[in-house]
């Protein structure tokens, strides 16, 4: 039996219920009539009600639910609806959070990036240091801990009234046996294992669900709401970069680096507090024109690329002084210097007795990292004295870098020189013995330039 006009709509309203705050049937039919009329040859997901929509985006999971509830300010309203999140949260935590003072979503945003970061511990050396330096750990991350049945850290050793404030068990509950010798002003020093400590804290709560929910409570906007919300300004600061036609600055190193001003700007705030949104643009916008000046300064990509990882770089998206950018122009400059003296035509037959890998180093677009600088192979010391000349501009450096640069190669001439007359035997040897003697040349040079 076909149901006509508006009646399979009606029958689906009386069997869902009806979301807080929002009109009534009538109260719309009433706008309807008030203002224009109303658009029935409409199509798509904005013609059906809210109710029926709340029905749709229950079969959604919780990823594309969040996505969908990103794209307008009627969604999100309707994404949030907590009747929908409660039936997730009850599937992936086995809690449906429905009388909590934290809401399904907030509970289940909270939990779901707690199981991925305690998941991803072994390979997040940031929180290792966090987790492991201080022991015991901060109160709000060793709160989380306590939701694991298996924590890789030594056992806990904390007060009583300690235990109690964090995890909510009473001192009644502990066990005389873990009771240390050591006595605080306050109270008792208790020892517990991180699975002992797990079972109590189930024993004394009840349930896991009400375990989650006195962690849930004791939320005070710091730690993983901290994160989550820097990230998320973070992926609204790359729309709005990539929505504007930019040109050559619509391109994923503007925002990459825009982005690591940000966090080097607010990485000391963002351990204590929450950063305000507002904040936030205030500094990726500052940030972002910094970015662009150092790209103004570095004139084309391969002087950007090149110029990103030394200190100057660094320290003027932090502080915007530009007496760094004559550092950076500075540093150029003299790269360029090297460049054009190893590109002589007086210096053809250094060319062609310098190794791959030295002459490599020699060249303009060549990044010298800071990971190359130690060691004792010709190639560390070359790119140490490169290094200390084109940071600190001193002549005194650039005349040790032609030095070593002539010695290695009169070495490797001298060596070719005795081959051909015989001094040696032309063997397979003969490459060892060329390094070992270009080595030993080399070194003497670098120890009468320091």
């Amino acid at each position: 039996m076909e149901l006509g006009g508006g009646e399979w709509e009606k029958m689906l309203i009386e069997r869902l219920p009806v979301l807080p705050g929002l009109p009534s049937r009538s109260c719309r039919d009433e706008a309807n009539t008030v203002g224009e009329p109303s658009q029935t040859s409409n199509t798509g997901l904005f013609h059906l009600s809210e109710e029926v929509l709340v029905f749709i985006l229950r079969f959604l999971d919780p990823f594309s639910l969040l996505r969908a509830g990103s794209t307008c300010k009627r969604l999100f309203r309707i994404c949030s609806c907590s009747s929908i999140w409660t039936r997730h949260c009850q599937a992936l935590f086995g809690v449906s959070f429905r009388t909590s003072p934290v809401s399904p979503k907030d509970a289940f945003r909270l939990l779901f990036m707690w199981r991925k970061l305690y998941q991803m511990l072994p390979c997040n050396r940031h929180f290792q240091k966090k987790l492991l330096a201080e022991f015991p750990p901060p109160r709000y991350w060793i709160q989380w801990l306590v939701l694991e049945e298996r924590v890789p850290l030594p056992p806990v050793k904390l007060p009583d009234f300690e235990i109690e404030y964090i995890w909510g068990v009473k001192k009644e509950c502990f066990d005389e046996t873990h009771k240390e010798d050591s006595e605080t002003c306050t109270g008792y020093i208790f020892k517990y294992d991180w699975k002992e400590l797990y079972h109590l804290t189930l024993l004394h709560h009840g349930s896991f669900g009400n375990l989650l929910l006195h962690v849930l409570n004791r939320q005070n906007g710091n730690g993983i709401q901290t994160l989550e919300n820097y990230f998320s300004m973070c992926k609204s600061l790359v729309a709005w970069i990539l929505g504007r036609d930019w040109g050559r600055l619509k391109r994923r190193k503007v925002y990459h680096d825009t982005l690591e001003g940000v966090y080097r700007v607010l990485k000391t705030e963002m351990r204590t507090s929450l950063i305000d949104h507002d904040h936030f643009w205030q500094v990726a916008k500052v940030q972002m024109a910094r970015v662009c000046k150092l790209e103004e300064t570095a004139v084309n990509y391969v002087n950007w690329k090149m110029i990103d990882s030394g200190p100057y770089y660094r320290l003027y998206l932090v502080s915007g002084n530009s007496i760094y950018l004559e550092h950076i122009k500075g540093f150029l400059r003299r790269k360029r210097l090297i460049s054009d003296w190893f590109l002589q035509d007086e210096n053809l037959w250094v060319r062609h007795l310098l190794s791959e890998e030295l002459c490599q180093l020699l060249e303009f677009d060549t990044k010298i990292l800071e990971g190359s600088l130690h060691g004792d192979t010709l190639s560390a010391h070359l790119s140490r004295i490169i290094w200390l000349y084109l940071h600190s501009g001193q002549e005194l450096y650039m005349d040790a870098v032609k030095g070593f640069v002539l010695e290695c190669a009169g070495a490797r001439l001298k060596f070719y020189s005795s081959v051909n007359t015989g001094f040696y035997s032309s063997s397979s040897s003969d490459r060892e013995c060329l390094n070992t003697h270009v080595e030993l040349c080399a070194n003497e040079h670098f120890l009468t330039y320091g």
